[in-house]
């Protein structure tokens, strides 16, 4: 092991598809040390979309990760996040999760393991396995696709998502995210699962808070019992 980083990081089921955002930019991670480097995000979410599937409503929810630098290009991520939900019904979600990451000029693959216990809903628990890859062209958008096993589902998921951001200036930024879903025997559900986007604003306070709005929509893309989804919410990074 040569180093080990944490990182400002946020990675939700309760937003559209699977998504990640960070407590200040990546570039700005990268260029100024975070003071002792752990941080814990909680959030907040008018309704939680899932992969497409919602589960509740008034969700709050918390979450630690932490990445190891194994080399110069390889990289492990390891987290863990707890949401339960207020309103909608008891639900709970709590995981933990390790990735791990190659790095090659634009490019970056890398493979997944998490496991997802589940209360009050009809998700099962069980492992999320899966593979990735991103391709970067440059500072401002990334394009990735992932495929997963969930044997609590016992069925497969797939996504292709883009994200967008912008500095506005040294200490806010602003991040777009879109992307479309594939499920195959996945909680009843095979075919194109879901298009999702979401729209963000990141606020860094001081060097350890930042708080970043946003909104996101998650449209059902098949005949499934699933409804257009409109939510937004509040993410709040403390550094320690």
């Amino acid at each position: 092991m040569r180093a080990i980083r944490f990182l400002s990081a946020l990675v939700l089921p309760a937003s559209a598809g699977a998504a990640t955002i960070a407590g200040v930019p990546q570039d700005a991670a990268n260029d100024h040390d975070i003071p002792l480097g752990v941080e814990v995000v909680t959030g907040y979410h008018s309704e939680y979309v899932y992969r497409g599937l919602f589960l509740g409503r008034n969700v709050l929810d918390v979450q630690l990760e932490g990445e190891i630098a194994l080399g110069d290009k390889c990289f492990l991520s390891l987290g863990a996040w707890h949401a339960t939900a207020n309103g909608g019904g008891d639900f709970t979600q709590t995981a933990a999760f390790a990735d791990l990451r190659f790095e090659a000029g634009a490019w970056a693959f890398g493979t997944s393991a998490g496991y997802h216990a589940y209360g009050h809903t009809f998700l099962a628990d069980g492992f999320d396995l899966g593979l990735f890859a991103t391709w970067k062209p440059g500072a401002d958008f990334a394009l990735t696709s992932g495929l997963y096993r969930d044997t609590g589902a016992d069925g497969w998921y797939g996504k292709l998502e883009g994200t967008w951001s912008k500095p506005l200036s040294r200490s806010s930024f602003i991040e777009a995210l879109a992307g479309v879903s594939w499920a195959n025997e996945y909680y009843g559900q095979s075919g194109w699962n879901d298009a999702y986007a979401r729209l963000s604003w990141t606020y860094a306070i001081n060097r350890s808070v930042s708080i970043t709005p946003f909104v996101g929509t998650s449209l059902a893309l098949d005949s499934g019992p699933e409804k257009n989804r409109l939510f937004g919410g509040l993410w709040l990074a403390v550094t320690f």
